[in-house]
């Protein structure tokens, strides 16, 4: 199989390139991704141009659903959660006095504490947003939020989370070759922005539009079938690992369609994705 992937560091260097770009040779009669929205919703946006609008100011007519989710789950999984306690020591130097001990005039009379040095934990998370034709809006949404919900707990554990989303994870239907664009949406370290995240997570516009566009302009497309159904979608998350060589263990691959398989259970998903990262 003919796999192509490309790499964007933000969602601003996404649109500018897919904007810029031409039609390729194969999808140069194909408009799927500026076509208006159809009934019942399946863009989720009435246009590409609002699209556009949505994704650079934050996807806002799902988010109290999305926080409300976020926020029930956690509250359902916060034993998962683990806090750091730290414990006070007697010292020298301190921030309050230890009566007992000055009373006995021992050196270490005030109390301090002392952080134990931890190994910063990270994983990376690829994340196909993808689903065939027949997949409705709440579909795209529950697995968001599933995902979401999951780097939440796993940041709450001190785990730093880096995260991007696949576009677009199609292939032909002789599965001779494969399109894999990637763009980045969350730095280890950065916070856990839901308004911003919303729309490259959840909202099937992020595939549909962005995703079919890539197809449309991708200079390197070579099979004419694509023209025909812009692809099936990449179910099979070891395609996408052995082509984007993920051998890293702190590295890991997940769709939509792996979501649902496990039920939106996050707990059992968290529990997958630390046996995998100890494999």
């Amino acid at each position: 199989m003919r796999f192509i992937t490309e790499n964007f560091k933000s969602i601003d260097e996404m649109i500018k390139v897919l904007d810029s770009r031409p039609k390729n040779q194969i999808m140069r009669n194909c408009n799927s991704s500026e076509k208006p929205e159809r009934k019942p919703t399946w863009y989720g946006t009435e246009s590409y141009a609002e699209a556009s609008s949505l994704i650079r100011k934050g996807y806002t007519e799902i988010l109290p659903d999305i926080k409300k989710q976020v926020k029930e789950q956690s509250k359902s999984y916060s034993n998962l959660i683990t806090i750091n306690k730290r414990v006070p020591t007697n010292a020298v130097i301190g921030y309050v006095p230890n009566i007992p001990n000055a009373i006995r005039n021992l050196p270490n009379s005030m109390i301090t504490i002392n952080k134990i040095p931890q190994k910063k934990k990270t994983i990376s998370i690829i994340y196909s947003i993808t689903g065939s034709c027949g997949e409705s809006q709440d579909f795209f949404i529950k697995a968001g939020a599933t995902l979401l919900t999951i780097i939440k707990l796993l940041e709450s554990q001190g785990t730093s989370v880096e995260l991007s989303v696949g576009f677009m994870g199609a292939m032909t239907i002789n599965k001779s070759e494969a399109v894999f664009p990637i763009v980045k949406v969350k730095s280890y370290g950065q916070e856990l922005d839901l308004q911003k995240l919303c729309f490259p997570i959840a909202h099937p516009s992020m595939f549909r539009r962005f995703g079919f566009k890539y197809l449309e302009t991708c200079p390197d497309l070579k099979e004419t079938l694509f023209a025909l159904s812009y692809g099936a979608p990449i179910q099979d998350l070891d395609i996408i690992k052995k082509n984007l060589n993920c051998k890293n263990s702190s590295v890991v691959v997940l769709n939509s369609y792996w979501i649902r398989e496990n039920g939106y259970d996050v707990k059992k998903i968290i529990e997958k994705l630390q046996d995998r990262r100890r494999s």
